[in-house]
């Protein structure tokens, strides 16, 4: 890992999408006492208002953070102290996650929908073309509560 990270970090954030590549940031850092601060995925979570940042030990929501603990423990012996923390920050949502529909509404249950409709889907609503409220929190500006349709001033 030093190879590709070189040496004199005072601190890393990471966003990598992927378990290995992740889990082994986080033990490198750990083993060589860099501060590291680590996100989770926001796939199917669309309210920055539940955005928090706890030890990744502790955070909710998201399976795929419970995969990196897995690896964390199962390939690089990386465990809980007494305090039931793994000692990384973890900014995450404590959001439920919701799934688009068939129909364009969101829903707390995965589509039935076929594999192409609900990409077709997905890709309409990263775009955000219905200009609703919702689609540009996800797009990242928390707008104000106001009537679908108008801009965020």
């Amino acid at each position: 890992m030093a190879e590709y990270l070189g040496v004199g970090f005072s601190y890393v954030i990471d966003a990598i999408d992927s378990v290995r590549p992740k889990a082994a940031l986080i033990a490198w850092c750990r083993r060589y006492k860099v501060p590291l601060v680590t996100t989770g995925g926001a796939g199917g979570q669309i309210d920055p208002t539940q955005i928090q940042v706890a030890d990744l030990a502790k955070t909710i929501q998201d399976r795929w953070r419970a995969k990196l603990r897995e690896r964390l423990k199962s390939q690089f012996g990386v465990v809980k102290n007494s305090k039931g923390k793994l000692g990384v920050d973890c900014v995450f949502s404590t959001e439920a996650l919701v799934y688009p529909q068939a129909d364009g509404s969101v829903c707390a249950m995965k589509s039935t929908a076929g594999r192409a409709e609900a990409d077709g889907l997905r890709f309409r609503l990263w775009r955000g073309d219905d200009g609703d409220r919702d689609l540009r929190v996800r797009r990242g500006v928390a707008c104000p509560e106001e009537d679908a349709g108008e801009s965020a001033a």
